[in-house]
């Protein structure tokens, strides 16, 4: 409904936690209890840094690699992989200089795809390999790699070959 009436999204979750607090429907220990606090710090730790490094120009070198779409995807998957593919769109977003429809259906395809590269590529990734552990089954790095090597380059082919040559 907030987002209907044109409300900010961050606000509106924040009133409707505070009310299901206030109203005890929820004990809030057993609201608590559920969340999964080690990722809310990583995701928030991300979001942090991502912005710190906007704030600082550290990734304006890049700017010279997104000229082409061929540069673009290869960006896009580099720097997915370094610091997983939502935060790296927020860092590319800004360094995009034809911002055409063609080049964002290709960063969103990009980091989408190089996601499933490594575990480090999308917090999807660790939240599964977190799933599984408490299962009592390991997924390491190198066992996603496996099988996220020859899944990502051919998706990101096709990607490259369906938005860029058709």
């Amino acid at each position: 409904m907030a987002f209907l009436i044109g409300f900010d999204p961050a606000e509106a979750t924040f009133i409707a936690a505070g009310l299901l607090f206030i109203s005890r429907r929820v004990k809030g220990e057993r609201f608590l209890q559920k969340v999964d606090w080690d990722l809310l710090v990583m995701f928030s730790g991300l979001f942090v840094l991502t912005q710190g490094v906007q704030k600082l120009g550290l990734l304006n070198w890049f700017s010279n690699f997104v000229h082409t779409p061929i540069s673009i995807l290869g960006v896009t998957t580099l720097l997915s992989n370094l610091v997983s593919n939502v935060p790296a769109v927020l860092l590319l977003h800004h360094l995009i200089p034809h911002p055409d429809t063609r080049t964002w259906l290709l960063l969103a395809a990009a980091s989408t795809l190089a996601g499933n590269l490594t575990l480090l590529g999308s917090v999807a990734n660790l939240i599964v390999a977190e799933a599984v552990a408490k299962q009592g089954y390991r997924l390491t790095f190198w066992e996603h790699l496996r099988f996220g090597l020859p899944l990502t380059l051919i998706t990101l082919v096709l990607a490259y070959l369906w938005i860029c040559r058709f």
